[in-house]
């Protein structure tokens, strides 16, 4: 290469990846972008991963919900999706200047994905998923944090993959529940707060947590493998049992650890949308099957799916 060759950062904007899924990013190019890859279709299906319908999640540039390392067959308790269904397709990928928004269909399992975006990396960018459940049965519906190791220490079995139960008045210091919202003191410098909410049900009171460990290959600087046992993730787990016919709604917002407050977080529609206020503002987010209506106040809203951000006096669509 020519040392005085300055080639432009390569593009990075949200796009769908057909066969594979769809990368969702707000803040690139930069050391604090929020990230998030959703993988469904018929790309890797053969690759025996249970991780179809699954998320990977990056905020304000730091690893906060990670899919494992390869460690051979990985069922789907140990990715970040609802354990239905063994391949799917992203039905549908929409990009506006505020939000990204997918649809992906796995048989009974439904799930919407939207990324509310804004122009400050630091600012409140973030994840809501809605997860539906058509049919008679339901199934576990999971989330795996990163967070802090420490009192994570214990030696990993044969094979490869520790998981264990958490009892709550076990849980490390890493992690508490508040109400409604599940905090994870992140391994870095960002922290992620989880609300989750359901019509009829409350998820969080429901909510089980595991410990996950996972020995995995470990890449090498000059792009090579090291050994199988080499490299090492550590996180914990919620699972939730979802049941049919009942859609959980669920926000994933990571904050930075010493300068943001914790936001608040309201349901609405029916389960269908939530509220979210900051010192930034407020977000309405809608992500509904159906048409629906909803009025309060100013704020007027008609249609299946859309965010409507307020800083000020200023109001995105």
């Amino acid at each position: 290469l020519l040392p005085e060759w300055s080639p432009p950062a390569p593009g990075g904007s949200s796009r769908p990846f057909a066969g594979f899924g769809a990368v969702f990013r707000a803040g690139f190019p930069g050391p604090r972008e929020t990230y998030l890859v959703h993988h469904q279709g018929e790309v890797s299906r053969e690759h025996y991963d249970a991780d179809q319908g699954g998320i990977e999640f990056w905020g304000k540039g730091r690893p906060v919900c990670r899919d494992w390392g390869y460690r051979g067959v990985m069922s789907a308790a140990l990715h970040n999706r609802v354990g239905l269904g063994r391949s799917g397709s992203v039905r549908a990928v929409v990009s506006e200047p505020a939000a990204d928004h997918l649809v992906g269909v796995q048989g009974a399992w439904t799930r919407h994905v939207m990324m509310g975006r804004d122009t400050d990396p630091l600012g409140p960018n973030y994840i809501v998923l809605r997860d539906r459940i058509d049919g008679d049965e339901g199934a576990d519906w999971r989330l795996w944090c990163l967070t802090r190791a420490a009192g994570m220490a214990e030696p990993i079995p044969g094979g490869g993959i520790l998981e264990r139960p958490l009892p709550r008045d076990r849980l490390p210091a890493t992690v508490s529940v508040d109400r409604d919202v599940i905090r994870f003191t992140g391994a870095h410098d960002v922290d992620l707060d989880v609300w989750l909410a359901a019509p009829g049900i409350d998820p969080v009171a429901r909510a089980l947590f595991e410990h996950g460990a996972v020995l995995t290959v470990g890449g090498t600087i000059g792009g090579g493998w090291s050994g199988w046992d080499d490299d090492r993730l550590d996180q914990i787990g919620i699972r939730v049992a979802q049941p049919p016919g009942t859609p959980l709604l669920t926000v994933l917002y990571p904050r930075l650890r010493d300068t943001e407050v914790p936001v608040t977080f309201t349901s609405l529609a029916e389960g269908r949308g939530v509220r979210i206020e900051g010192p930034w503002g407020t977000d309405h987010v809608f992500l509904a099957d159906e048409p629906l209506v909803y009025e309060q106040g100013p704020i007027r809203f008609r249609g299946t799916v859309g965010l409507i951000q307020r800083r000020g006096a200023a109001v995105k669509l």
